[in-house]
């Protein structure tokens, strides 16, 4: 969202290739507007968050590396998620409306509430996270290939909020990490940079 309030909503890709739009601004600038989430914080220069467009930029990264004359051959990423919470509705929903998809609260279910207003929203869940969590590192592979692209995200069996504190919640998440298995994105490292 731009600084004229009546900007139609769009993508802003701040990066410091050539084509870029953002050359003249400031990194601080870049960042605060790339995380001022809506519901906790306010915009900044008229932006949001990135995450309501897109959580992973690896692919929109990709894209505009190939836009800016770089091969898609000669690309190699290595990508690092914040823990992969596999989300679910564990019920028929069939016969659903706006009313349950808006807050619908089921044992069966894995919807975890926002931090954003504490609700249950399994919309706002499957716009938020559907996208990122397993299609976008799927795209990016398919287009480097497994030798070119890695992609780090443990896996963890409880849902962790984006704001978490409790010691436990953190003891957790290095104990994931601890255990995880590297091996792949340690031989695309290997394999393409050189360690000096």
């Amino acid at each position: 969202m731009g600084e004229d309030a009546f900007a139609p909503w769009g993508p802003l890709l701040l990066h410091n290739l050539p084509n870029s739009g953002a050359l003249e601004e400031n990194l601080v600038d870049c960042i605060v507007s790339s995380s001022a989430m809506p519901g906790m914080y306010g915009s900044h220069k008229g932006n949001v968050d990135g995450a309501f467009v897109s959580r992973d930029p690896t692919l929109a990264a990709i894209a505009v590396a190939v836009s800016n004359g770089h091969r898609l051959e000669d690309i190699v990423a290595v990508c690092f998620g914040t823990g992969f919470m596999a989300n679910w509705i564990g019920q028929d929903t069939s016969d659903w409306g706006g009313f349950q998809w808006q807050g619908q609260s089921n044992p069966a279910n894995r919807t975890p509430s926002l931090i954003i207003n504490g609700s249950v929203s399994p919309f706002l869940n499957f716009c938020l996270n559907g996208t990122s969590t397993n299609l976008v590192p799927e795209l990016c592979q398919m287009l480097l290939g497994s030798d070119r692209y890695a992609y780090v995200n443990p896996s963890l069996d409880r849902v962790i909020p984006e704001n978490a504190t409790n010691p436990a919640d953190l003891r957790y998440m290095e104990e994931q990490v601890a255990v995880y298995d590297l091996d792949h994105a340690l031989q695309v490292v290997k394999k393409y940079w050189t360690v000096v």
